[in-house]
C-alpha cells in the first residue's frame, strides 16, 4: 500500500544532511570539485633532470651583516688559500681541500681583504689588523680604531676603512693618515682614480638628491662635489664618466651622461640619450633609463630594452643596437654583455639575448625556485635559488649541467678560485671542482 511521505518544517534539510554524510563517510574530500575552492598556478617541478653534485668540502664561517655580503668582502682568496672569519678568528684553508692551515685573533668581523701577501680585517672593537697570508702571524695593529667597518679596501700603498667615513692608514705600519672632512656618511662603494676617491650618497632637504663626492688622496679634503651626479661608471684617463640623476626638482628626462674631469670636477662634454624617441614638448614626465659602458659600446637599459650606442659617436647619428626581453612581465635587464649575451630576469626566470643576431635564449631548464642571485664565471652562469639550490649552467648551450644542494639562501657571490667554484651561505662557506665543461 502506498504511503505518501509527508514533508515536515525543518526534516528536509536533516535528511539531505544524513544523506551527504553517509556518500562521504570514509572518502576523502576533494576541494577540485569546486574551482571557486582550489587554485592551481605554477605547481609543476622542472622536467628537466639536472645530476646532483656534492660539495668538495665545506666549513662553517660566520654570517656577515648585509652591506658586506653585498660588498663580497666576506672571504677574500689568494695564495691558494680563502680568508674567512669563522668563530670570530680570522682563517685561513686550502681552497682545493679546505684544509685549516691557521688562525688568527679573537673578535674579528667578516670583513676581509687579501692584497700582496697580507689579509686585512677588522674586528668588532674597531682594531685593524695586517696579517701575514703565508703563516697567520700579525704584521701591526692600527695606531687607531675604525669602529664599524662595513668594507676595507687597498689601494696606491693605504688601507681604506669604510665605516660611514672614510679612514686611510699607511700600509705598512698602520698610522692613520687621515679621515675624511665630509660631516654626512658615505654607504660606500669606493672608487680610486688618479689623486682621488670618489663616493657617492643621498642627501635630503626639501627633496633628496645624489651627491657625488671627490677626496684628496692625499689627505682626505673633499676637492669638489657635484649634485645630481651618479656614482661613476666608467674611467677614461684623466676623466670620469657619470649619468646625470633626475630629482623633482631637476627633470631630466632623458638618459645623459656627463664627462667630468677628476681633479677639478669640471664638466667636459655632456651627451643625451634619447633611444625611445622622446617628444620633450608634449611629454611631461620620462623616466630616464640606466646606464653603463661595456667596451666600445654605451648600453642603456629601459624596462624589457636594452639599446647600445657606439661610444664614441654622435647617438642622433649613430646606428643604434635594440635587445629585446624574450619575455614580458616584471622582467627586467640583469647582467652582461658577457659571452655575446645580455641577461634578463624577472627573479623566477632568466632569459638572454644574443648579441650577433638577437635571437632569444632561455636558460630555465633546472629552475623551479626564485632566484636569489646569478654570478658569470667562465663558460657558466650560476644561480643560486631561494630554496638553497645552486645550478650550474652552460651559457651557450642554455643547458643546466649540476646542481648544488646548499644549506641555506645563498647570500654572497659565488666566485672561482684555483679551480674551484666557492659558495658562500648562511653560516656555510662550500667549494667543488669547476665542471670541465664551463671552463
Amino acid at each position: 500500500m502506498f504511503h505518501p511521505i509527508k514533508w515536515l518544517p525543518g526534516r528536509v534539510t536533516v535528511m539531505l544532511a544524513a544523506v551527504t554524510l553517509s556518500m562521504l563517510a570514509g572518502s576523502a574530500v576533494y576541494a577540485h570539485v569546486d574551482p571557486h575552492t582550489s587554485y592551481v598556478g605554477n605547481n609543476l617541478d622542472t622536467p628537466v633532470q639536472v645530476p646532483a653534485i656534492k660539495d668538495y668540502w665545506a666549513m662553517a664561517m660566520d654570517k656577515p651583516a648585509d652591506d658586506e655580503a653585498m660588498s663580497g668582502g666576506a672571504v677574500a682568496a689568494g695564495e691558494n688559500k680563502l680568508f674567512l672569519v669563522q668563530g670570530g678568528q680570522l682563517v685561513a684553508v686550502q681552497t682545493r681541500t679546505g684544509k685549516k692551515l691557521w688562525s688568527f685573533g679573537s673578535g674579528i668581523k667578516t670583513t676581509v681583504v687579501y692584497e700582496n701577501g697580507r689579509v686585512y680585517a677588522a674586528a668588532n672593537n674597531g682594531t685593524l689588523y695586517a696579517v701575514d697570508a703565508a703563516n697567520g702571524k700579525k704584521l701591526w695593529t692600527s695606531s687607531i680604531p675604525s669602529k664599524g667597518v662595513s668594507q676595507l679596501y687597498v689601494n696606491g700603498g693605504r688601507l681604506y676603512a669604510l665605516n660611514g667615513d672614510i679612514q686611510a692608514y699607511r700600509i705598512t705600519d698602520g698610522s692613520l693618515l687621515w679621515r675624511d672632512d665630509y660631516k654626512e656618511s658615505l654607504p660606500g662603494p669606493l672608487l680610486f682614480a688618479g689623486e682621488r676617491v670618489f663616493a657617492a650618497n643621498i642627501e635630503s632637504g626639501a627633496y633628496s638628491y645624489e651627491v657625488l663626492h671627490a677626496f684628496n688622496l692625499q689627505n682626505g679634503k673633499e676637492a669638489w662635489n657635484k649634485m645630481n651626479k651618479g656614482f661613476p661608471i666608467a674611467v677614461e684617463g684623466d676623466t670620469v664618466i657619470v649619468q646625470r640623476q633626475q630629482t623633482i626638482i631637476d627633470k631630466g628626462m632623458l638618459t645623459t651622461l656627463d664627462t667630468l674631469g677628476i681633479e677639478t670636477g669640471k664638466a667636459i662634454q655632456s651627451v643625451e640619450y634619447n633611444p625611445e624617441k622622446i617628444d620633450l614638448d608634449k611629454q611631461e614626465f620620462y623616466s630616464p633609463g640606466s646606464a653603463w659602458i661595456s667596451g666600445d659600446q654605451v648600453y642603456i637599459a629601459v624596462g624589457l630594452k636594452v639599446y647600445a650606442y657606439p661610444r664614441n659617436e654622435d647617438p642622433d647619428k649613430a646606428a643604434m643596437q635594440t635587445y629585446l626581453s624574450p619575455s614580458a612581465g616584471d622582467v627586467r635587464y640583469a647582467l652582461g654583455p658577457y659571452a655575446g649575451r645580455l641577461i634578463f630576469s624577472d627573479s623566477q626566470s632568466v632569459f638572454g639575448v644574443k648579441l650577433v643576431n638577437k635571437g632569444p635564449v632561455f636558460y630555465n631548464g633546472g629552475l623551479s625556485n626564485p632566484v636569489a642571485r646569478i654570478d658569470l664565471i667562465g663558460g657558466g652562469m650560476y644561480v643560486a635559488q631561494t630554496d638553497g639550490r645552486l645550478v650550474a649552467i652552460d651559457l651557450v648551450k642554455a643547458q643546466p649541467v649540476s646542481q648544488l644542494l646548499t644549506y641555506g639562501r645563498v647570500f654572497g657571490p659565488t666566485f672561482k678560485a684555483d679551480g674551484m667554484i666557492v659558495v658562500q651561505t648562511k653560516g656555510k662557506l662550500l667549494a667543488f671542482p669547476e665542471p670541465a665543461s664551463l671552463k
